[in-house]
């Protein structure tokens, strides 16, 4: 996020301001963003999380860390479908599905997306569906 924004304009409230670090995750590809491959099988995002939806961004408040991360587009594709329930394949499906890919195009992005936010302890695996 770029240093000159303000509090309201990095989707944080003034309150917030100050006490949380910002953070950005976009789906992305390139040598330097690849993650080794996670064991991720039902992503499921921490309940203890707040989130905000500004405009097709997700801002996620972790508040125990003291950061902010904003989610691009698809990244908040992603996020949405960490519920526990859905497998990763059918994430990978979903978001092809969204933006007219192939799955085998996406299913890369959606690993690295999920390793990333695994990085940061916004999700963890329900191992079994909900």
């Amino acid at each position: 996020m770029p240093a000159g924004l303000n509090a309201n304009e990095r989707g944080q409230s003034p309150a917030l301001a100050g006490l949380l670090t910002p953070i950005t995750v976009h789906l992305t590809r390139s040598a330097s963003d690849c993650h080794p491959a996670i064991q991720l099988r039902y992503p499921k995002s921490r309940a203890d999380l707040e989130t905000r939806v500004v405009d097709d961004e997700m801002i996620v408040f972790d508040v125990a860390a003291q950061r902010v991360h904003r989610l691009n587009a698809s990244a908040s594709i992603i996020w949405r479908r960490c519920d526990g329930r859905t497998s990763v394949d059918e994430i990978a499906n979903h978001l092809a599905t969204a933006h007219d890919l192939p799955v085998a195009r996406v299913a890369d992005d959606v690993q690295q997306t999920l390793a990333e936010l695994e990085r940061y302890g916004l999700i963890s695996d329900a191992s079994t569906p909900l």
